[in-house]
């Protein structure tokens, strides 16, 4: 209240509108704090631990607006090791991957003839090259796939935006495909050993999917389960639609073949 006006109600203090916290008592991501971590080697290292503490991850990422570090991020640790591993399958692997797995199952396949096989290899080469295009692209879906998840199940409201969203689904694909891109050289190891990668890749990119959704979830502010389930539920209705349309030609084109 203001001593030279008696009259003037009292005033309540301003506080931020997302949950008292505003991004002055948020602390930076390591990566966007040079000041506190001047070596390149430190920032990296606490930015992946800190990737992997969602209560303390989740307010640096959600409340801090600028989407240009956590792309700088992706582009320097999350994309130079899986392009390159990707380029050395596309120049050293064999065109049909599947078939030393098939092979070790006794299961029947099709060797491709030397001009299929070629050709093969010439377009996995191109698409190697072309990979982070594809890369920037798929987290392009990802990111606007995730955040209208987390519309659908009401899990923004605490309005932080889609940059909270980006923010956070950049640092984490950034550190999980420093952590998998090993794992992507299965082909190139003898059938057993590159089943067994195969297997754990696949866990570990499940188990990173439910982690991205907890970020989300403490990016945003709302509770765990409308973070992991607005990742998952996009993915959801998609492979319905596909389902209900694969149906539809189907009988459709039962239908057709019963008419003629």
């Amino acid at each position: 209240m203001d001593p030279s006006n008696p009259y003037e109600p009292p005033q309540s203090e301003l506080v931020h509108p997302d949950q008292e916290r505003g991004p002055v008592d948020v602390p930076l991501v390591p990566w966007e704090d040079p000041a506190l971590y001047p070596g390149f080697p430190a920032r990296v290292v606490e930015t992946m631990k800190l990737v992997f503490r969602p209560a303390e991850a989740g307010p640096s990422f959600g409340l801090h607006p600028k989407v240009g570090p956590a792309i700088t991020y992706f582009a320097c640790i999350g994309l130079p090791l899986v392009w390159v591993m990707q380029i050395l399958v596309a120049l050293v692997g064999s065109p049909d991957s599947s078939a030393p797995i098939l092979d070790l199952f006794g299961l029947p396949h099709q060797t491709p003839p030397p001009e299929m096989a070629q050709f093969q290899k010439t377009i996995q080469v191109a698409v190697a090259l072309f990979f982070p295009i594809s890369m920037a692209l798929g987290m392009a879906v990802i990111g606007f796939a995730s955040h209208g998840g987390l519309w659908l199940v009401r899990g923004l409201g605490a309005g932080r935006g889609l940059a909270a969203t980006f923010r956070t689904l950049l640092y984490a694909y950034g550190t999980y495909n420093a952590v998998l891109w090993i794992f992507n050289g299965w082909v190139l190891v003898p059938p057993v050993a590159g089943l067994v990668l195969l297997g754990i890749s696949g866990l570990l990119s499940l188990a990173f999917f439910v982690h991205a959704g907890v970020l989300l979830a403490r990016a945003h502010g709302t509770e765990t389960w409308r973070g992991v389930l607005g990742m998952f539920l996009p993915w959801i209705v998609f492979a319905c639609c596909c389902g209900g349309a694969a149906a539809a030609l189907g009988g459709l084109a039962a239908t057709l073949a019963r008419g003629r």
